[in-house]
């Protein structure tokens, strides 16, 4: 089986950033793994334990138990001393010594805030928070936009959350239950278990007796024994990370696929330098629409989605379209600015401000809005968007769609905040595959116009001379926009023998999709595409096209100088290629 030896003898080992942690067995210092090189080096120390599950590596102090943050570059003091933190997403949650009170921390604020207890232990499930009420007799989910628990599940030994769901064993260590989505529904999943651990894209479970690890295939009850005994378990994305029993050496377990293992390298490559800090954090899909998975990494780990998750409010507006509460030519959004005029019309510097002394209001029909907010990614029209329909609206419904991994908040301060910002804004790459599946099966929407509409009003890239969007709003002309960029990938992989027929197939080859960039911060910059590309398959004779869905994001570093971002940015570029490749590769082969 896949397992490498990456380490010596460590106390314990978290995952923070995607990537390793590891506390020495004296406990006077913490390394991290670099995902790059594979080396490791000191971060920090000494700590009484360290904690991971989050983009943050946190540690509680020896003697006082305060807990730390360390944001890739520097560790500050956040806190004082609990029975247990987890870190989720952007967040870090804490039992009281007691166990009386449950409390989340806010890194953009500082702030922590009571949100439940009293409680046993305290579960991470993807971007989800768990309880496990006092003597385990309940399990409950926390809906973070709703400030809502609900009860799930009644008493077990134990809960772990995988992506976006939550798995359970029973009191009696018996059975092994994976929880459906609604409350009470739980089917079977597995028999007897010691143990679970979770935090990654699979379920992992260790056998009585024997202590071998074993992993959750994901169908009816199969499972397949992975590992011999071991301790200390942590997971993230396909990897498992472990140590020997008696703790003197690290291992890693993957088995990805050949073209994940390439694609990984690559992305690994871009922005490893420690200007950039120690917890970037990287993730990448390539499916086909409706399909199987052909490569990944991380990608049912939650990430900062930035300008990407703009499809979320766009995909929500198209779907009241579709059940006609909302027409494009009809129904229209609106906004305020601080002047009047062309130039502030075109501007994009300033967020909402109703009722603020001095304002000029406009407004535009949603057949220029959505395009505007999708092409030239305008920020006032997302704003009006959101205004109009309720991030928490919009939230609510894509986790009744599917999406339980995603929440949106508003991209500016509202004038009856508080309100979270938008860099509390969280999602998943498979929960965005979900946008452009849903709607391409007629499940999300049901008149095929509305699925016209909304591959007509995101950006596309397609053949010479391609294709442009002026925006009624702001006057600006965004494109033309051609798929030629990929034409070198397309003559590389159809080789000397197919030059003749390149040409004929870029003509068939068209992307639509949204992208980001930026960061609330100069210490949180990142990068996301999320893209549906379409390629001609030959079948019988005839051109028959395919669909595939490819999303990538860099998040979480610090930004540099220029001088160091440019041969980054063009190792980003080459990534940004090169996710093309394998999909482009089957459609040649029919050609």
């Amino acid at each position: 089986m896949p397992w490498s030896k990456i380490g010596g003898p460590a106390h314990s080992l978290a995952i923070f950033a995607n990537r390793l942690a590891a506390l020495t067995p004296d406990k006077q210092a913490v390394f991290m793994r670099d995902p790059s090189s594979g080396q490791w080096k000191q971060i920090g120390g000494p700590a009484a334990s360290i904690v991971g599950g989050g983009w943050d590596l946190y540690a509680t102090a020896p003697g006082s138990g305060d807990l730390w943050r360390y944001d890739g570059s520097t560790w500050i003091k956040i806190g004082g001393p609990g029975a247990q933190f987890v870190g989720i997403c952007n967040s870090v949650y804490a039992l009281t010594p007691d166990r009386s009170e449950l409390y989340r921390f806010d890194r953009y604020s500082g702030a922590w805030t009571q949100i439940g207890g009293p409680a046993d232990a305290i579960i991470r499930g993807g971007s989800k928070v768990y309880a496990s009420a006092p003597s385990k007799s309940a399990i409950w989910e926390y809906s973070r936009y709703l400030n809502k628990w609900t009860q799930i599940g009644g008493a077990g030994s134990m809960w772990v959350g995988v992506g976006g769901t939550i798995y359970g064993l029973t009191p009696d260590k018996s059975a092994v239950f994976k929880y459906n989505g609604t409350p009470g529904n739980w089917t079977k999943v597995g028999g007897p278990a010691a143990s679970l651990i979770g935090g990654g894209s699979f379920l992992y479970a260790t056998s009585p007796g024997s202590g071998d690890l074993w992993r959750y295939s994901g169908k009816g009850e199969q499972w397949d024994k992975v590992g011999t005994p071991g301790t200390g378990f942590v997971a993230v994305g396909h990897s498992i990370y472990g140590m020997t029993t008696d703790k003197s050496e690290v291992y890693e377990f993957n088995d990805d696929n050949a073209e994940s293992k390439r694609l990984r390298n690559l992305l690994y490559k871009c922005y490893d330098k420690s200007d950039f800090g120690n917890r970037v954090t990287r993730g990448f899909v390539v499916k086909e629409l409706g399909g199987d998975v052909i490569a990944e990494h991380c990608s049912d780990v939650c990430f900062q989605p930035l300008s990407t998750l703009k499809l979320l409010p766009y995909l929500h507006t198209l779907i009241e379209v579709d059940k006609g509460n909302a027409t494009l030519s009809g129904t229209k959004v609106s906004w305020t600015h601080p002047t009047s005029g062309t130039a502030a019309e075109k501007s994009d510097t300033t967020c909402l401000a109703s009722g603020s002394a001095g304002t000029q209001s406009g407004s535009a029909k949603l057949a220029d809005a959505l395009p505007t907010m999708m092409w030239e990614s305008h920020n006032r029209t997302l704003d009006s968007v959101l205004n109009k329909y309720g991030p928490s609206n919009i939230t609510a419904r894509a986790q009744e769609l599917g999406l339980k991994q995603t929440e949106m908040y508003f991209g500016c301060p509202q004038p009856n905040g508080p309100q979270q910002p938008w860099a509390n804004n969280i999602s998943t790459l498979i929960d965005v595959a979900r946008i452009f599946e849903g709607v391409e099966d007629l499940k999300f929407v049901t008149a095929s116009s509305t699925r016209k509409a909304f591959r007509d009003n995101m950006i596309t890239l397609d053949a010479a001379p391609g294709t442009s969007y002026t925006s009624p709003i702001t006057g600006r002309t965004t494109g033309p926009l051609t798929n030629e960029l990929l034409r070198p990938l397309v003559e590389r992989e159809a080789g000397a023998a197919k030059q003749g027929i390149v040409s004929e197939f870029m003509k068939h080859v068209v992307y639509r999709g949204k992208g980001g960039s930026g960061g609330p911060s100069g210490i949180e910059v990142g990068f996301s595409d999320f893209l549906q590309v379409n390629l001609p398959f030959k079948q019988n004779g005839k051109i028959v096209i395919k669909k595939f869905v490819v999303g990538w994001y860099l998040c979480q570093m610090r930004s540099a100088s220029d001088s160091v971002t440019k041969p980054e940015d063009q190792a980003r570029e080459t990534f940004r290629l090169e996710i093309h490749a394998e999909p482009i590769r089957l459609a040649l082969k029919t050609w």
